[in-house]
């Protein structure tokens, strides 16, 4: 699935749960990349919608989270205060990695050990 598609897709599932959530849609979205790869492939940051939905950040990422279902493109949807980290279903995930060519292989040390690490493009 091309990339662009799976912003698509996010920007979609995150605009029907706050919407749920809150009773309308967000006017502005933003996604961007965690900080650090475990917490998710996508991030949400939730500042822009503080004013329109009269809440903090962090409550809004809260309960768009937990509007957010596991189905056959995300995997996980959890809040990190003022941002939501998605992770993408695994099968999406590879489709991209291995259809498109967009890996990098480089090394990270655990233990004082090399290790392979792949890292996404895009």
């Amino acid at each position: 699935m091309p990339v662009e598609k799976i912003k698509k897709t996010l920007f979609n599932r995150i605009g029907a749960a706050a919407e749920k959530a809150y009773g309308q849609r967000p006017g502005q979205l933003e996604i961007g990349f965690p900080p650090n790869p475990g917490m998710g492939h996508f991030a949400v940051g939730c500042f822009p919608l503080a004013k329109q939905f009269r809440k903090s950040p962090a409550e809004i990422a809260q309960h768009i989270a937990e509007h957010i279902r596991p189905d056959d493109i995300i995997a996980e949807a959890k809040a990190a205060g003022p941002y939501v980290n998605l992770k993408i279903a695994a099968d999406i995930l590879n489709d991209y990695l291995f259809i498109e060519g967009n890996v990098v292989q480089t090394r990270y040390k655990v233990s004082g050990k090399q290790h392979p690490r792949l890292q996404l493009l895009i």
